[in-house]
């Protein structure tokens, strides 16, 4: 069996809209296409060595994503970061859905963004990343919903992501709502899911982007500064 993960264009484990009942991405004006061959070697770098299956790759990132991140360990001021991280990558992947000059591939970063922090905190709440993927759902109706009904569904489940996490830090008496995050987090996929469908984009090739984006940041210091995509 081989190791690696298919490629776009094979049959998503979502089971979501086919590639010829997309909707097509707008470009901005004079915007380059998206490099689809640097997408193609994050991707196979990505999957060399991970069991074939989405749950395993799933989990890869996630696991990926707590190591980057300086360890399984979350402190308070890193749940507040990933709370506060999740709520505003989710507010950038709007601006770009809504503004006249979307860039896909700056979409496509966006969307990366949202589900690194996602993997964190699903990872900090001590959940495996891919019992909160929506495999095994199908989310046909919801990937041919209007894309701005998909943005405010994706808010809503962030916003709910980041008020369990503040409720988590302002009791801390109280005990981590392990069971309650888990159905936060499988809406958030969901939606999450269901928009990259909508707009084109194969969710593993998303995982990649963001893979390779953030350990480039690593490799030049701007892991933890700086600001926008260009460092």
């Amino acid at each position: 069996m081989s190791t690696s993960v298919s490629l776009p264009g094979q049959k998503s484990p979502f089971h979501l809209l086919p590639a010829k009942s997309r909707r097509q991405p707008r470009q901005s004006a004079g915007a380059a296409p998206a490099p689809y061959a640097e997408q193609a070697v994050a991707f196979a770098a990505f999957s060399a060595g991970v069991p074939a299956g989405a749950r395993a790759l799933v989990d890869a990132y996630a696991q990926w994503a707590v190591e980057i991140w300086g360890g399984d360990t979350a402190s308070g001021h890193d749940l507040a970061i990933m709370g506060l991280g999740i709520a505003g990558e989710c507010s950038e992947v709007l601006t770009e859905l809504l503004g006249s000059q979307e860039s896909r591939e700056a979409l496509a970063n966006e969307l990366g963004d949202v589900v690194y922090y996602w993997a964190r905190i699903a990872r900090a709440y001590d959940l495996v990343a891919s019992d909160c993927m929506p495999f095994g759902v199908s989310v046909r109706a919801m990937a041919s919903q209007p894309q701005d009904l998909l943005a405010l569904q994706l808010a809503r489940a962030c916003g709910q992501v980041s008020e369990r996490l503040k409720k988590h830090l302002r009791d801390p008496g109280c005990a981590a709502d392990a069971a309650g995050m888990a159905a936060t987090l499988q809406q958030t996929a969901l939606y999450w899911a269901a928009l990259c469908e909508h707009r084109g984009f194969d969710w593993r090739e998303i995982l990649a982007l963001n893979r390779d984006k953030l350990e480039r940041r690593r490799a030049n210091g701007t892991l933890t500064s700086g600001h926008g995509e260009l460092r």
